[in-house]
């Protein structure tokens, strides 16, 4: 029994002494686990064309790290402020000159400390370590304006309520001005960040620079070493390109070459001594630049990023957000932080989480540079190619009134305006090839182009509206396999949608929705009659693959555009069918718009965790933030349509277009009538176009861009038709 005793008293000081052990051990791991650290170093203006060999420091960041091409959704100016505001609330904000004016807590403002101003004028306690962002009363009342609830603050407000200090270090200051933008990205909704060096005590005089001062390294350096073991998330700004960019008007190449020179020698040096002081197994690395210099005809918006950390392999950086191999986002970077430091997406970042695949870094620098020119080159094209239909347009209207019977006339500016049809499809091919250069983007432009003319003209002969549906077809053909590929050419498509505005990176953009949806109702409208009272069966079965190629996530994704597809040409077919607008019918529709957003939204959650379509992310916005966020979501899609409206005269003619045909149509004028009559399935099908145009409208955040691109095509179905009334008319002459 004693033995027994023994035995057990021996096996439980063993286990005693193994659990002191494990207690022993266990701050080191779980503050390894539980306090990783997160660092970011910003620095404004730098471009892929700075990462060179003799930086060692900085190249060496990007080939044992996953570098990436970061794009910012901003529209109108670009300014860093704005740029900031944008990440750390995750809305297109609208900043002020004193959105720069973030101050340590002892630097004196108008003789008394910032720290103590700032708590009589907001009555909020700032950390005396820390800063205080003098500039957001004034930022958040200029949005309130425009924002129900702007959400400055939102990343340091995370960052308090999971217990996680923050900390700022430097400044872009130059004797123009305070400039510390780049702490905004920390601050939370009282304006707080929790400890800060972002004064003069982060720099040094330099009287042959510009400013006459610039970034001290070996103090900011410091003040790393006293913040890391304070803040898990710490931020350095390094603004000696800023304050270059400052005077970049007085400056020549050879001059602004030198001086930034200097100051990314500078840079790689402190790069160099916080990698190698920094715990690299449990610290997050993020380099970026959120702009880069202005450069005459050129972009600003695409900056590298780079992120280091065992968990991401050497490479390029990849985001569900984009589906682009190194294309990523401002929130996919907040994301990635959020999951690095353990904290729950609670439907506060649009971010995903960033991975890696491998490749040479250097490939995201050919990639902004071919991104940054096939941007420039679309401002010169689109408006040659808009403002060649619009004279064409133009010329069809002077014949009406002044030469109504001049066929030649009319047939002339149809094979005009037919060759300027091919301009959509050709753009999407001639992405495979993706041309940079005006002698590439000529040859290749004009030769896919004649060449497309020619197959149509040989499909179609001397049929003009054979020849029309040959060329819709072709187009929807197109459109429809670049679809189920998620759109990747249209990336790339000078009609396509802009990676470097961020406004839609993958899927069926807007500009090709008014295209596929013009394309597809021109092609029936004239072909119809050929089935319609044998096979009505195939348009249902064309509006359900047109419906399902939009909607799915993996192909179109594009809700606006699905939407537009169930309800326009749902209608659409009914006219076609000559089946009556009723209750039942609107029913019948409603019930299928309903059930395939269910499916969507079904197979999205099942899927894809609710991660893959953005009405799979929406839903999860409005099931955690409520239907506010709902609304002002909403609101900020219809204040972009109206900016889109503002943008040219155009867009009000077709607004009128859009309200005047239905009318038009149900009391028709006595010549509108016997036009009707004459050309019946033509005549259903525009006004189907019409409301087609109308729901895409209303349902797309750029819905007037939809309606305009509908036109290309629907347009010339109306010039056939007033062809085929010329020809007859001669014809009667004739006879």
């Amino acid at each position: 029994m004693n033995l027994i005793r023994f035995r057990k008293l021996i096996l439980t000081s063993i286990i005693l002494l193994l659990l002191m052990l494990g207690a022993g051990s266990h701050p080191v791991g779980a503050e390894r686990r539980l306090l990783p650290k997160v660092l970011i170093i910003d620095l404004p203006r730098l471009t892929f064309a700075d990462l060179k060999p003799e930086y060692h420091n900085l190249t060496k960041l990007c080939r044992t790290g996953a570098v990436g091409v970061l794009v910012s959704r901003i529209t109108g100016a670009v300014t860093p402020e704005k740029l900031y505001l944008n990440l750390n609330s995750g809305k297109q904000l609208r900043a002020i000159e004193d959105s720069r004016f973030i101050l340590n807590y002892d630097e004196k403002y108008y003789g008394m400390p910032a720290g103590e101003v700032y708590r009589s004028l907001t009555g909020y306690q700032p950390p005396p370590g820390g800063a205080v962002y003098l500039g957001m009363p004034q930022t958040i009342q200029l949005n309130l304006k425009h924002e129900p609830e702007p959400g400055i603050g939102t990343i340091g407000t995370i960052f308090n309520q999971h217990q996680i200090q923050t900390g700022a270090i430097g400044n872009a200051d130059s004797n123009t001005g305070i400039n510390r933008a780049g702490s905004i990205l920390l601050v939370d909704e009282q304006g707080l960040i929790d400890w800060a060096a972002l004064g003069q005590e982060t720099v040094v005089a330099a009287p042959g620079f510009p400013s006459g001062f610039r970034s001290n390294c070996e103090q900011i350096f410091k003040y790393w070493q006293q913040f890391k073991n304070k803040a898990q998330v710490i931020s350095i700004t390094l603004g000696d390109l800023e304050r270059i960019e400052g005077f970049r008007n007085y400056l020549n190449e050879s001059r602004k070459a030198y001086f930034r020179h200097q100051a990314l020698r500078e840079y790689d040096q402190l790069i160099g001594w916080l990698l190698n002081d920094l715990d690299s197994a449990n610290t997050l690395v993020i380099l970026y630049s959120v702009l880069n210099p202005k450069v005459e005809g050129r972009g600003e918006r695409l900056s590298p990023v780079v992120i280091k950390h065992p968990d991401f392999r050497p490479g390029l950086l990849v985001s569900n957000s984009t589906r682009r191999t190194a294309l990523v986002t401002g929130p996919d970077l907040l994301a990635t932080v959020y999951s690095f430091l353990g904290i729950r997406n609670q439907g506060f970042s649009t971010g995903k989480w960033i991975k890696t695949i491998p490749g040479d870094w250097r490939q995201a620098g050919v990639l902004s540079e071919e991104l940054d020119l096939n941007y420039q080159a679309r401002w010169t094209l689109l408006p040659f190619h808009g403002y060649a239909l619009i004279i064409t347009v133009a010329g069809v209207a002077l014949g009406i009134i002044f030469w109504p019977q001049n066929l030649r006339w009319f047939e002339t500016l149809q094979q005009i305006y037919l060759f300027l049809l091919t301009i959509p499809a050709v753009f999407l091919v001639e992405a495979l090839v993706s041309p940079v250069t005006w002698l590439g983007i000529a040859g290749w432009t004009l030769t896919l182009a004649v060449g497309l003319y020619l197959l149509v003209k040989l499909i179609a002969g001397s049929d003009h509206s054979k020849a029309l549906v040959t060329m819709a077809v072709i187009t929807v053909a197109i459109i429809v396999v670049d679809g189920l590929g998620n759109g990747f050419l249209e990336l790339r498509s000078f009609w396509g949608y802009s990676a470097v505005t961020a406004a839609r990176f993958y899927g069926v953009g807007n500009e090709y929705l008014g295209f596929l949806l013009g394309a597809y109702l021109v092609a029936v409208s004239l072909s119809i009659a050929k089935f319609k009272s044998t096979k009505p069966w195939l348009l249902w079965t064309c509006w359900l693959l047109m419906a399902f190629l939009l909607f799915c996530p993996i192909c179109g994704a594009n809700i606006g555009g699905g939407i537009s597809a169930v309800v326009g040409l749902g209608l659409t077919n009914y006219f076609w069918l000559d089946r009556k607008i009723s209750k039942k019918e609107i029913a019948l529709l409603t019930g299928a718009l309903l059930l395939m957003l269910m499916l969507v939204g079904i197979g999205d959650f099942l899927i894809f965790g609710g991660q893959m379509s953005h009405f799979g992310q929406l839903i999860q916005i409005v099931d955690e933030q409520g239907m506010a966020a709902l609304i002002s979501l909403l609101n900020r899609k219809w204040q972009l349509n109206l900016s889109l409206i503002a943008y040219t005269g155009w867009s009000y003619i077709l607004i009128c277009l859009l309200a005047v045909i239905p009318i038009l149509y149900l009391k028709p004028p006595r010549p509108l009538q016997t036009l009707i009559n004459k050309y019946p399935e033509v005549a259903k099908g525009f006004l189907g176009f019409i409301y087609t145009c109308i729901v895409a409208f209303f349902v797309n955040d750029s819905g007037i861009v939809t309606v305009a691109t509908m036109f290309i095509f629907g347009f010339d179905m109306l010039l056939l038709a007033v062809i085929q009334e010329c020809r007859s008319k001669e014809m009667t002459q004739i006879e």
